[in-house]
């Protein structure tokens, strides 16, 4: 599976906290203050993102000039239920994002 330079999303267990890089925000074309949402294939175990205006979508903040953030712990949740993330001891994972949107539209998360 080939994914994108410099574009990923890491999240981090302890305090729900989603960090995206600059790069990842233009290829979703979602700038600060504007939404992103999620989808989960447990069967498959996999996440992808997609860009996404409703009410109900993660909005993103600009930290700083390459990074975007936001924090759910009820997201985390998810990630953690389709990986198995908590088992490993590790308080942080990084997803690289593949090259190409599905049919979808949604670009599937790699976890590294």
């Amino acid at each position: 599976m080939n994914y994108i330079k410099d574009a990923s999303l890491k999240i981090y267990l302890k305090n729900g906290r989603v960090s995206l890089t600059q790069k990842t925000c233009n290829i979703l074309n979602v700038k600060d203050n504007e939404g992103v949402m999620f989808g989960f294939n447990k069967k498959e175990k996999s996440a992808y993102i997609i860009k996404d205006t409703e009410p109900d979508a993660f909005i993103i903040h600009q930290r700083d000039k390459n990074t975007f953030r936001f924090c759910s712990k009820e997201l985390i949740g998810w990630f953690d239920e389709v990986y198995e993330l908590s088992k490993t001891g590790v308080l942080s994972f990084s997803f690289n994002i593949d090259e190409q949107p599905n049919e979808k539209g949604m670009y599937k998360l790699i976890l590294r």
